[in-house]
């Protein structure tokens, strides 16, 4: 790569900072820049300052360093995954940089080649020199466009007729609008630079909760003025306030201190905005929030209904719907008034007869569905009406039980007893529960029942009947038992879970933990292999390219568990795209394998039928299980040949990886798809590399997850045929849908 000298660089770069219109234009037109003038293939920049995502263990590795990572021979087998992800994507150099702007991490430059040896330690500095450059020109740019954006809010914000501040976060004064200054009789001098205190009588408690919006009510400091004080936190050090003057609303709330107590109506004062700046006490009963719940808040959060769309002309009379509670709404009028303040609302409930109708029809539709049977009697005994459950616990119709004395229904005379016994305790207490007796329907045995008698009154507290429920002790024992055994097993179900989600969680948790340090090792002895620290002799690089080589074994095997982890947990999301199969082939990951197959001196055939489509699916995810199945082929596989066939079967695509190696027995068949299973390896003549037994799971996740199947057609000494199917357009929307709420 040819270099130019630093202060030509330098030159160029402040003419595209300057030729930039803001920070996100200055990033793009760099990276273009850079791409141009040296001949790369990618120049990305990562944005640190702006981003409140956790930095990835890669770009943490070069923040970390505060040196510049360089990787001129990127492979597959990385100890991070973006480069591995840059492999796949046909890259082979890689440089990132770190940039600092005042202590604080503001940007990531990682340039791209697919060419080798592309990076040298001059092009460091040189780089390093454009990242320094580049990260103060947009820490400026962007602070700048913070600050024009914050002038235009406020501008905005303070064009009203409303008293508006910004205060820090210890009360003081920085600016006012034109409203507050006549409010108060007061000039700029006056004000800025002094505390909130020095014009409302509040204390440093009462500051902190404007900052945290919670509205607050003060007086003038000559107590002649009530405020209604609206606030809330817009940067580190600063608060927005919003001073509302309800000095005539303590009047009002006198007034209506008399009329809330003589009506259903409530009475409430909004701002222009229909935020609720004051409520009388009957607005509780009303809506089921409290008083002060309400204030700050938007009525129409509990009323169904636009307050003030299509008012020509005031007062207006609107319907509307309240919630009441348990998702039971009602309708109900509000009258709404033009005020000075914004609007004044009458809030009446005129429709709790439909509900109490509606509550009604909803006792009855209960009763009729319930087990127990439910008979209501007269205050001599004799049966005015009667459930569903009562039929088939008596034996008779509805309409014979009307009107028949319930004592003749008791099988003995003990039971009797208890019945008349109950109704003298129920007169006393209201209820009785749970008393033992035997019913004698109109045929068969008796039965055994617990009664329970409710007394029934009218409005002056006059007894009118009385309601009894029997609890029939045969089904109701059948039924508990049932639902014991079936508690029993849900729990035993929800311990199965739980101990397995514990060992899945366990697993990610140690592989994580162990990933951390372990990138940690590969990366310093890369640099130490760079000759970052000093120049080492021979054995001692044979030393550390053996450290490198095992890190990125056991950064392998740590990978794999963790795919198993994310993916038995649901926690990996498809990255979906249009993937074409014949492109798929030239696939830099693909490339590789095949030649692994050749100078193991087998034949590799990759072949894609005319008709087969586009598919919707992860292409990385999708190369991943290819890679998985040929790795397996190359491993079982010394004589013949590896065949890739790809064919459209119906609404699927299918995908089989079919060799002529040893093959698998039955018994092996079955277990092939268990985690760190491994295929015995009989009939081979080389031993080659040690697997994890986790590839084959790892891609039955991944197809599963897609919507598709995978299987393996093999006998022994006859090869295998692996194969997975992919749906044409993609998993079901329905399950995507379901996939992507929970």
């Amino acid at each position: 790569m040819e270099l130019p000298a630093p202060e030509v660089l330098a030159a160029e770069l402040l003419e595209e900072i300057n030729r930039s219109s803001g920070a996100d234009d200055l990033l793009a037109n760099i990276s273009s820049y850079l791409e141009s003038k040296f001949k790369l293939d990618k120049a990305l920049f990562y944005d640190l300052y702006r981003s409140d995502k956790e930095a990835s263990q890669y770009n943490e590795f070069v923040i970390n360093t505060l040196k510049p990572y360089v990787d001129n021979k990127l492979s597959g087998y990385s100890a991070f995954p973006e480069l591995v992800g840059y492999y796949t994507s046909g890259y082979r150099s890689c440089m990132t940089v770190p940039v600092i702007v005042a202590t604080k991490p503001a940007l990531l430059l990682t340039l791209l080649s697919r060419q080798e040896d592309q990076f040298s330690e001059q092009s460091k500095q040189l780089f390093s020199l454009v990242a320094q450059l580049v990260g103060y020109a947009f820490v400026a740019k962007l602070e700048r466009e913070r600050s024009i954006s914050l002038a235009k809010y406020f501008d905005a914000a303070f064009n009203t007729p409303t008293p508006q501040l910004l205060l820090d976060k210890k009360g003081t004064i920085i600016r006012a609008n034109k409203e507050l200054f006549a409010k108060f009789g007061l000039s700029q001098k006056e004000i800025y630079g002094k505390s909130i205190t020095s014009l409302f009588d509040i204390d440093a408690n009462a500051i902190a909760s404007i900052a945290r919006g919670i509205p607050v009510e003060a007086y003038s400091l000559d107590r002649n003025s009530l405020f209604h004080i609206l606030g809330s936190e817009i940067s580190d050090n600063l608060i927005h306030a919003a001073a509302y003057d309800v000095t005539q609303l303590r009047d009002l709330e006198e007034v209506t201190k008399i009329a809330e107590e003589a009506t259903r109506e409530a009475f409430l004062v909004l701002d222009n905005d229909t935020k609720v700046l004051w409520a009388s006490k009957n607005i509780e009963r009303i809506i089921k929030v409290s008083k002060q719940e309400l204030l700050g808040r938007r009525l129409s959060e509990f009323l169904d209904a636009d307050l003030t769309s299509d008012c020509g002309s005031f007062p207006c009379i609107k319907s509307a719907k309240i919630n009441i509670g348990n998702g039971v709404t009602v309708e109900a009028k509000v009258a709404i008034y033009k005020s000075s303040i914004g609007y004044s609302c009458v809030v009446s409930n005129n429709s709790f007869e439909k509900y109490i109708n509606s509550i009604q029809n909803y006792v009855r539709n209960i009763a009729d569905m319930s087990n127990d049977a439910m008979i209501t009697i007269d205050v001599l005994g004799y049966v005015t009406s009667a459930n569903k459950s009562a039929e088939k616990l008596f034996g008779f119709s509805i309409g014979e039980l009307k009107g028949s004395n319930i004592i003749n229904r008791y099988a003995d005379e003990e039971s009797q007893k208890r019945f008349n016994f109950s109704i003298t305790l129920a007169n006393e207490r209201g209820v009785v529960g749970d008393t033992f007796v035997n019913i004698s329907p109109k045929e068969g045995e008796q039965v055994p029942c617990e009664q329970s008698v409710i007394r029934l009154y009218d409005e002056e507290g006059k007894t009118t009947g009385y309601l009894l429920i029997y609890h029939e002790l045969a089904t109701k024992r059948l039924i508990e038992n049932l639902q014991d055994s079936l508690e029993k097993a849900e729990r035993q179900s929800s311990n199965y879970k739980a101990e397995s989600d514990l060992k899945t969680q366990f697993i990610y948790n140690i592989s994580h933990d162990l990933k951390t340090p372990l990138t940690n090792i590969k990366g310093f002895a890369k640099l130490f292999y760079d000759g970052t620290f000093g120049e080492l002799n021979e054995d001692q690089k044979k030393h550390i390219e053996i450290i490198i080589s095992e890190s990125d074994r056991l950064m392998q095997l740590i990978q794999q568990i963790l795919d198993v982890a994310k993916l038995s947990s649901g926690k990996i999301k498809l990255d979906l795209q249009k993937v074409n199969f014949r492109e798929l082939g030239q696939n830099p990951s693909i490339k590789s394998l095949s030649e692994m197959i050749e100078k193991k001196g087998l034949a590799f055939e990759w072949v894609v039928d005319y008709n087969v489509p586009e598919i919707i699916a992860d292409p990385n995810r999708v190369i991943q299980v290819l890679v998985n199945l040929i790795g397996n082929a190359i491993k079982f596989t010394e004589h013949g040949s590896i065949r890739v066939h790809v064919f459209k079967k119906g609404k699927n695509v299918r995908v089989e990886v079919a060799d002529t190696g040893i093959g698998i027995s039955k018994e092996d068949k079955a277990k092939l798809f268990r985690k760190f299973y491994q295929l015995p390896r009989k009939g081979l003549t080389k031993q080659e590399g040690s697997g994890t037994g986790l590839g084959l799971v790892i891609s039955k996740e991944i197809v599963n997850l897609h919507g598709g199947k995978i299987g393996v057609i093999s006998e022994l000494g006859k090869g295998s045929t692996f194969w997975f199917t992919l749906p044409i357009y993609g998993k079901k929307q329905k399950e995507s849908k379901t996939k992507q709420q929970a």
